[in-house]
């Protein structure tokens, strides 16, 4: 296998569902067989680095202590139904795993939570269990105008896209606009340093002018003020080799 790997945890018909919504191809396209299991491969583009990586829908996280699987494993999406309270019973189960094993990405996803305790599992519940634990509802929308569009995808999978974009996988591969950004934050950086030896330049030329100046009359204090008005511009122009403040 040469992408990471993000283990899809759920149930056969909503781990296919889940799969087309995410990676928004047919579920036969893009795909690749090891040991027996499907992997989905999952284009991820964002303005900083482009990549790729497996999706493998699998109903238990038993198949995942294999050390084939183990060392590519970078991420876990756990689907369950928010209506089924014995989800809390097997939960810690994967919690202990992620525990022993870190994984850069750990996100339960659901239709929907509920509000109530007596209808199934709620937010406190699953905080209640590991308070470290992302949840992305599926089928959340911003909205509940009745007039939208049915068709149009939730935003709880705008969410999980932006998850999955925003993890720094293994095999990232950073793009060529990046690579002139870092190149333009070193020359920026460069600038400023720069400008600060500018300035205590400046400051060590306004303590020698005081100096030198300290026993003049008025008018020799003006002509030496302009004159330093004059190295000040030249400060601010970056020609630091032709300052020279007059002497006492």
């Amino acid at each position: 296998m040469d992408f990471p790997v993000v283990a899809l945890i759920g149930n056969e018909d909503d781990n296919k569902n889940i799969l087309s919504n995410i990676r928004k191809i047919p579920n036969d396209s893009n795909i690749f067989e090891y040991e027996n299991l499907t992997f989905y491969i999952h284009e991820i583009n964002t303005k900083y680095y482009q990549t790729k990586v497996s999706l493998l829908p699998i109903e238990d996280i038993t198949l995942l202590q294999k050390d084939s699987f183990k060392n590519k494993l970078e991420g876990i999406l756990i689907n369950f139904n928010s209506s089924d309270k014995s989800f809390l019973d097997i939960l810690p189960k994967y919690v202990d795993f992620i525990k022993s094993n870190p994984v850069e990405l750990f996100i339960l996803i659901c239709k929907k939570l509920v509000d109530d305790e007596k209808d199934g599992i709620t937010f406190k519940c699953i905080k209640d269990c590991y308070h470290k634990i992302d949840i992305i509802e599926l089928e959340k929308s911003d909205s509940c105008d009745e007039n939208e569009d049915e068709e149009e995808i939730s935003n709880g999978y705008d969410e999980l896209q932006e998850a999955l974009k925003c993890t720094l996988w293994s095999n990232v591969s950073v793009d060529g606009s990046t690579e002139h950004n870092i190149q333009i934050e070193e020359e920026d950086y460069n600038s400023i340093e720069n400008e600060i030896n500018n300035f205590e330049t400046l400051m060590s030329q306004v303590m020698q002018f005081r100096s030198n100046t300290s026993n003049m009359s008025r008018d020799e204090q003006l002509n030496s003020a302009q004159y330093f008005a004059e190295v000040f511009e030249k400060l601010l122009l970056q020609d630091e080799d032709s300052i020279n403040l007059p002497n006492e």
